[in-house]
């Protein structure tokens, strides 16, 4: 029985990122903990699709978007910092690098191309969204967002494909083992959650809503705060 609605596939995707970041400061040798957070991206992914497909107004979801990325930047650098990711030749002020970007970055790529896709297949033109993808997936390598290019053609793919579980699950499978490699194929357990999707949004207020975005910032301060206590 399909039972899980959106708000619980963003709560296991939080808890996920959770558990990887504490992980990465704390636990680096722990490997289990790198492995279970290999789940939250996809999960994230998924939820854009279903977010671009059904917002009634894609760029103020856009404009959220780019707002916690921007946000979320200088949490992001610290955490990486703390998590000893910094290469030695890393350009960075303070904890400021233009190393790696957020994730957010990453999503917002993908809502983008979603978005193209959408209105591509509205005006029954594919190619659209295609040209959206490459261009979406190349823009992530260059400014190396989080994930690169496979992140944002995973997005691309589960919008593709959506309505067909196994197809998602197939491109999620080929991006994880072929584009990112090493643990990243763990990702394959994402696809337990979205298969048990039911479509519903669940009890997802505004409050709610507003609390799973500024998690995101928050969580990453709170963990790089007592990395650097310790």
């Amino acid at each position: 029985m399909r039972g899980l609605s959106a708000q619980a596939l963003r709560i296991t995707a939080a808890l996920s990122m959770v558990i990887d970041h504490v992980g990465a400061v704390f636990f680096p040798e722990a490997v289990w903990m790198t492995a279970v957070g290999r789940i939250a991206y996809p999960l994230f992914a998924f939820l854009i699709v279903e977010g671009a497909v059904h917002t009634r107004d894609w760029k103020k979801y856009a404009l959220r978007l780019l707002l916690l990325a921007v946000i979320s930047e200088l949490p992001f650098d610290w955490l990486t910092l703390e998590a000893g990711i910094w290469t030695e030749e890393a350009w960075h002020i303070g904890i400021f690098s233009l190393e790696r970007q957020n994730t957010v970055f990453t999503l917002l790529a993908g809502l983008l191309v979603a978005e193209a896709a959408v209105r591509g297949d509205a005006r029954q033109n594919p190619y659209i969204g295609f040209l959206a993808a490459v261009a979406g997936a190349g823009a992530a390598w260059l400014l190396q967002f989080d994930y690169g290019g496979a992140g944002v053609l995973l997005i691309y793919f589960f919008y593709l494909f959506r309505g067909s579980f196994w197809l998602q699950a197939l491109s999620l499978g080929l991006l994880s083992v072929l584009a990112m490699g090493g643990l990243q194929v763990f990702a394959l357990a994402a696809a337990v959650p979205i298969f048990l999707y039911s479509g519903r949004n669940g009890r997802a207020g505004r409050a709610a809503q507003a609390g799973m975005y500024l998690f995101y910032p928050l969580h990453l301060i709170v963990i790089s705060m007592i990395g650097a206590l310790l």
